[in-house]
């Protein structure tokens, strides 16, 4: 029997250890440098609020860049930014980041975030990724459920120095886009400007997670294997 339990906790070491490598390998990749274009097709407006002119909500997207850590679960990215805009079908620069890497401003430039970036964090990012996870499809520009002006507001409201309230954690679920020149100039640099301080494309939140890669499963797989004959073998001696 103790031969037994010291053969399920080298297993279980041994699991918990490769697991927080392949975590921290592949988290290794992040921030990375994207590039995000939003369709201007009807049908790839998928979630739309209307807002005293402003339009907000969820766009389909195409990202390139992305490290191959990254998992997208659905190609929707969500505006969080009533400040910062964006024009369709145009190629932009982004910084993708964890809301982790988020708030601790990581490649951020000097004095970190920016102007209304600033005051966001993590229970803000989080609350904000529960809104946008609740919109309605309205499917293309004619049809704006009325539900989704409420949702988009709540989600400007937290983004624009408001409190989020939600106690949840989606940070494995969701990750975060911002302007890629915007994140690395920094609050120092950007408050010498005598324009638009919050200058640079529009902020989303997009559902995705950070996966193990594939190298690191095999290892993970071939270590699990060698234990377990270690572990027979040493059952067979002592039997």
């Amino acid at each position: 029997m103790a031969g037994e339990q010291v053969r399920k906790l080298m297993m279980t070491t041994a699991t918990l250890a490769a697991l927080g490598l392949s975590a921290a390998t592949a988290a290794a990749q992040m921030p990375a440098n994207v590039t995000v274009q939003i369709s201007s097709a009807a049908a790839d407006y998928v979630y739309q609020a209307t807002l005293s002119g402003m339009g907000g909500g969820g766009w389909k997207a195409t990202i390139t860049g992305l490290p191959t850590s990254v998992q997208i679960t659905s190609p929707i990215v969500y505006c969080f930014d009533n400040q910062r805009q964006f024009n369709y079908n145009v190629q932009y620069a982004y910084k993708l980041l964890t809301f982790q890497q988020f708030v601790a401003n990581v490649q951020a430039g000097p004095g970190g975030r920016s102007d209304q970036w600033n005051t966001m964090d993590l229970q803000d990012l989080n609350s904000m990724a529960y809104l946008a996870s609740t919109y309605t499809t309205a499917g293309n520009n004619s049809s704006t459920p009325t539900g989704n002006n409420t949702i988009q507001t709540n989600i400007w409201t937290i983004g624009n120095n408001g409190t989020g309230t939600f106690t949840g954690d989606l940070s494995s679920q969701w990750l975060v886009l911002v302007d890629k020149a915007a994140w690395e100039e920094g609050f120092t640099a950007q408050q010498l400007r005598t324009g638009d301080k919050t200058w640079g494309s529009q902020s989303f939140l997009i559902q995705a997670s950070i996966v193990p890669e594939p190298s690191m499963v095999v290892l993970l797989t071939v270590g699990l294997a060698g234990l377990g004959v270690t572990a027979r073998r040493r059952r067979n001696k002592i039997s």
